[in-house]
């Protein structure tokens, strides 16, 4: 009973519990109400944890401290603060109680209340450890806030706790989220000065900041100093960040040296050569966009929708339709199902190219029915705005009676767009601009 109940297995819990209650003694009764409680509790069913508790009231089963305290589990990780707020007020909260409600307020996106409950468990009497603290860094670190991530990571040392790696972590993994190249060096600085070894999350943590911000430079010289530390040797997944950084910024060259030495030292796998023909078809070099295909079905490697639809965005950023739509077709030949983001991209590339004539016939055999594609908002916009920047006001409007027709409503851009139309025709249809604003 009690494995399936730490598992918060409720069903094959509550069977235990049938088998074993028609041989409790009075004494264990309790006990193993509360032991079906932490099943709920450990499930996050507190509508059943509060449902079992007013059958215990209804059998006359005794409740203790940890009934409360599970019911108050129970509410924390249903993401229901002001029930565990009311339970937790029934008994004397110990530490693991007032961390579970902390925990829940920092997974539920609440770094305030998350604060508010380690306030009252001090009021309690009860002195925060470092778990408590760690979970204070999380809520904040998770939404991005690294200034009050940092922040607490102080409090906790003036507390007289030692922040562990994962205090740390916790802010680099935040610093990566926000792009934050400067803060996370400053953090993985502060890090050390405390005797901590950064390990290779906190350096991940770090490379994903360069990339993120599109500083390939610094994140190659911390890969280097990954390989040169002789302790921390990077695997795939700092490769890759690298590699991605480099095709966002087109480096073809660099981009395909690092693929080669990695050939060299591990498996490549998809991300790797998604990465890399980003780089290609962001350069507009269509030929060795193919020999990709060609190295990942060597290597056993299967091209997937992201792969595919990679490549048709590098082209879309080039405004080149021809090479886009013909990678659309390369798609199917392949049978990998195209997606909407497929056709988008195709049509962003139309759009990039001025070629509204293009876009129109994309979209055409996007709302096909063989195409077993749904054009969305996002299609009609972008073959809109592709109308509009060449001034036809009839094709925006056939777009949006298309929109009309298939019951995607037209929103700000779209009305925009029709107006932008109006604006770029010549000579300007003054009677169009007024309908359409009005």
């Amino acid at each position: 009973l009690n494995e399936e109940a730490a598992a918060g297995d409720v069903a094959a819990a509550a069977v235990s519990f049938g088998e074993v209650w028609k041989f409790a003694l009075p004494a264990q009764r309790t006990m193993l109400c509360n032991t079906l409680l932490k099943a709920y509790a450990n499930a996050g069913d507190f509508v059943n944890a509060a449902t079992w508790y007013e059958e215990m009231l209804r059998q006359g089963v005794r409740t203790n401290t940890k009934t409360f305290g599970k019911l108050t589990e129970a509410a924390a990780k249903a993401g229901n603060l002001p029930e565990a707020e009311r339970w937790i007020s029934c008994m004397q909260g110990d530490r693991v109680t007032f961390n579970t409600v902390i925990d829940a307020c920092a997974k539920a996106g609440d770094p305030a209340s998350a604060v508010a409950w380690l306030g009252k468990m001090q009021e309690a009497g009860i002195t925060p450890d470092e778990i408590s603290f760690n979970t204070a860094i999380n809520s904040f670190a998770g939404l991005g806030q690294v200034a009050e991530a940092m922040a607490w990571l102080q409090r906790m040392s003036v507390a007289k706790l030692r922040p562990t790696t994962s205090s740390y972590n916790a802010v680099l993994h935040s610093c990566a989220r926000g792009s934050q190249v400067g803060q996370a060096v400053t953090v993985l600085g502060e890090m050390r000065q405390s005797m901590l070894d950064p390990d290779r999350t906190s350096l991940g943590s770090v490379l994903d900041s360069c990339a993120k911000s599109s500083d390939w430079a610094a994140a190659f010289g911390w890969l280097r100093a990954m390989h040169a530390s002789g302790t921390m040797l990077p695997g795939a997944r700092e490769h890759n960040t690298v590699l991605n950084a480099l095709a966002k910024a087109s480096h073809v060259d660099s981009a395909q040296q690092l693929l080669d030495d990695m050939r060299q030292k591990m498996m490549v796998d998809r991300v790797s050569y998604t990465s890399l023909v980003e780089a290609y078809t962001r350069a507009g070099h269509e030929q060795a966009a193919v020999q990709c295909m060609a190295h990942m079905a060597d290597a056993k490697l299967q091209c997937d929708q992201v792969f595919f639809n990679t490549a048709i965005n590098g082209f879309a950023s080039r405004g080149d339709a021809v090479n886009a739509g013909r990678w659309l077709v390369k798609m199917a030949e392949e049978q990998v199902p195209s997606t909407t983001a497929s056709y988008n991209g195709v049509l962003k590339a139309c759009a990039a190219a001025r070629d509204p004539t293009a876009a129109l016939a994309w979209l055409g055999k996007m709302a096909a029915p063989q195409s077993g594609i749904v054009p969305n908002l996002i299609s009609y916009n972008t073959v809109a705005n592709a109308c509009a920047r060449a001034g036809d006001v009839q094709k925006v409007r056939a777009v949006m009676a298309s929109m009309a027709q298939a019951s995607v409503r037209a929103d700000v851009v779209t009305w925009t767009a029709c107006l932008a139309a109006c604006g770029n025709a010549r000579p300007i249809p003054v009677d169009d601009v007024c309908e359409a604003f009005r």
